[in-house]
């Protein structure tokens, strides 16, 4: 099924296409980035996945959506949290472009050891 996202208040007016929502959070109560985190979490996925139905792709509709608990700290946990998270997904895009980076050093370095034996 699919992924939450945000979206940025800049994108303007949208048009959601077939299997696609448009949720909006009590800001009073929970931040709509933390919903997002939320829903992509193993349980958010899991609680989902539980309410999909369909025979020969599994879908989701706004009734089963709504079912789906979340669990509500405070707007300053949630804040933590979502930066946090922030933070985790920052050094994980940097390690993927160090592996990225070393990979293509090795080929070259590979590269030039079977140039100069040649």
């Amino acid at each position: 099924m699919g992924r939450a996202a945000l979206i940025p208040a800049t994108l303007g007016l949208a048009v959601n296409k077939a299997d696609c929502f448009c949720i909006r959070a009590d800001t009073e109560t929970m931040l709509n980035a933390y919903l997002v985190c939320y829903l992509n979490s193993q349980a958010g996925i899991e609680q989902v996945a539980a309410r999909a139905q369909g025979t020969t792709r599994m879908r989701i509709d706004v009734g089963n959506l709504k079912t789906v608990f979340v669990t509500v700290p405070t707007i300053e946990k949630q804040t933590q949290l979502v930066e946090e998270l922030k933070r985790v997904e920052t050094t994980i895009a940097r390690v993927r472009q160090s592996l990225s980076d070393m990979d293509t050093v090795l080929t070259e370095l590979l590269n030039t050891i079977v140039g100069n034996q040649a």
